[in-house]
């Protein structure tokens, strides 16, 4: 399957010879399944390459040793001198670029592995004031915005 997104068939045969190659492989086949474009393979396969070579280098044989070295790794790519970036402190969303694929990788072959998830906004956020208010008003039929009502604050 990589065959069709890397032009060199050396870097295949590198990536599969990893031994966390049948764990990169899985998750190429993850992002195309979910329509990532191939560019994004094209920048999170050398970083998880390196991650691999990085937790070896610190003891990890199983993939189950891998999420000990997730922030060792974020830590140790931050610091090495990059001539693309800027001088001075990294962006916030550095840590992030590099920890997305690593983590999204875990989770798929580290059974329970969740790493660090963005925080999730509930589909409908007034529901548990509207559950408040029909505890008090049952008969209510016009909707929670018409009276003002505020986030829970219940002003009318």
């Amino acid at each position: 399957m990589l065959e069709h997104y890397f032009a060199r068939p050396h870097t295949v045969d590198r990536v599969r010879a990893s031994w966390l190659g049948s764990a990169i492989e899985q998750y190429a086949m993850w992002l195309i399944e979910r329509g990532h474009a191939a560019r994004n393979l094209a920048r999170a396969v050398p970083m998880l390459m390196r991650f691999g070579a990085f937790a070896q280098a610190r003891g990890a044989t199983r993939y189950e040793d891998l999420p000990a070295s997730v922030d060792p790794f974020v830590s140790d790519w931050i610091a090495r001198p990059d001539h693309r970036r800027a001088p001075g402190p990294p962006r916030p969303r550095l840590t992030w670029e590099i920890r997305r694929p690593i983590e999204q990788m875990l989770r798929l072959v580290v059974p329970g592995f969740v790493g660090h998830t963005r925080h999730r906004v509930p589909r409908e956020p007034f529901a548990e004031c509207e559950y408040q208010l029909l505890e008090v008003a049952p008969n209510l039929r016009v909707p929670l915005t018409d009276h003002g009502l505020g986030y829970c604050g219940m002003r009318a």
